[in-house]
């Protein structure tokens, strides 16, 4: 007596034998190309792919789930809803795993999941339920009244991959992420808002004229410093040495502590904020009441005052940078200084670069072919 997984048969050729299982090539009319077939120890297990290698894959797979006694296992576990999955992977993230913030994300993103599809079983869950709620997610609004970007409705989908990816790795409660056949939406490209002189100077007098004392600081050092918002409101006076002039970053973006240096008004700036500083207090940027928020109302007045409503203080960060490679910075140095893993993420200021290479280039010449080379 044979264990049957979705048994549908339609007319094949070309039938190919593996060890124990049989790949065949599908009618073209059918819309479907590849089918696996497994027959072993008294399971037989079909499934169909767009694929000849999805359909080898997944029949090694189950060949060697049946051949390791995890078939009953994953069997049973076949009547597992989303809902519950969702519950098990959040057990596993962790401050320790992911930033707060990340982490906040990610719970709000299994919620939405939870609340949309978390009572059906995990079989299903199709690409098209979950194309159903990307879009939804891309026509909704959030609690704010804003309409969702591309890129944080791409956030919701990864999250949700990452919970399947989860269900098959570590649970085996699934054999398919439908998240994959789902097509993300278009980002568009980065922001390249940079600050002015005129635009720069404005800001920090409305920043100084404030009457929350830590703006001045955060976005003094933001712009010295080409740091994150959330890196900055992080730091920690343990993180700062003002005697060898630098600060470590520790809550990082790629989850990788960098040490950036202090010059010129920034040293002096925090050096002021340490000697005013509330005893007991660790966070630089701290409240009156001891909490590292980002003072996000005096920041959006000081912005208005200066008349740069449309500034974010990320693109502090973004003219910083852009400051460095007029300044003849490399793209290994830029690299280092914005904490990015791949050269790939600065190559943006890479025309902002050439310039001063040009300068190194002459320079060689210089030196190889002498003073009297054609300029």
């Amino acid at each position: 007596m044979y264990s049957t997984c979705t048994l549908t048969w339609t007319i094949a050729d070309n039938i190919q034998e593996l060890p124990m299982a049989t790949i065949q090539k599908l009618d073209r009319k059918s819309g479907v190309r590849w089918r696996a077939l497994v027959r072993r120890e008294g399971y037989v297990l079909t499934k169909v792919f767009p694929k000849k290698t999805e359909a080898r894959a997944w029949a090694e797979t189950a060949e060697a789930r049946i051949r390791m006694g995890k078939m009953d296992a994953f069997q049973s576990a076949r009547g597992k809803t989303l809902g519950q999955l969702l519950d098990a992977y959040e057990r596993t993230l962790s401050i320790e795993s992911q930033r707060p913030k990340s982490l906040a994300d990610i719970r709000r993103h299994l919620g939405y999941w939870r609340n949309k599809l978390g009572l059906l079983a995990l079989t299903h869950v199709t690409a098209a339920r979950v194309a159903e709620g990307k879009t939804e997610l891309a026509s909704g609004r959030t609690n704010r009244g804003r309409v969702r970007s591309p890129a944080t409705v791409n956030r919701y989908l990864t999250s949700l991959s990452g919970a399947f990816h989860y269900g098959i790795r570590e649970l085996e409660w699934t054999d398919q992420n439908p998240v994959r056949n789902v097509s993300k939406l278009k980002e568009p490209k980065g922001r390249d808002r940079v600050l002015s002189g005129r635009e720069r100077k404005r800001l920090l007098f409305a920043c100084q004229e404030s009457g929350d004392r830590r703006l001045y600081p955060l976005t003094v050092l933001a712009l010295s410093t080409a740091a994150r918002q959330g890196e900055l409101v992080s730091l920690r006076w343990e993180n700062v040495d003002l005697a060898a002039r630098t600060i470590r970053l520790e809550d990082t973006k790629n989850r990788e502590p960098r040490t950036v240096p202090l010059r010129g008004h920034a040293l002096e700036v925090l050096r002021q904020l340490f000697a005013s500083r509330q005893l007991g207090s660790e966070p630089v940027f701290a409240r009156k009441d001891g909490c590292a928020v980002f003072p996000l109302h005096a920041w959006e007045r000081a912005r208005q005052e200066a008349r740069i409503p449309d500034v974010t203080f990320h693109d502090l960060r973004h003219s910083a940078a852009t400051e460095l490679a007029k300044s003849g910075a490399s793209l290994l140095e830029l690299q280092q200084v914005l904490g990015h893993r791949t050269l790939q993420m600065v190559l943006r200021y890479a025309h902002l670069t050439g310039e001063h290479t040009g300068a190194i280039v002459e320079k060689m010449n210089r030196s190889v072919f002498g003073e009297t080379g054609a300029s």
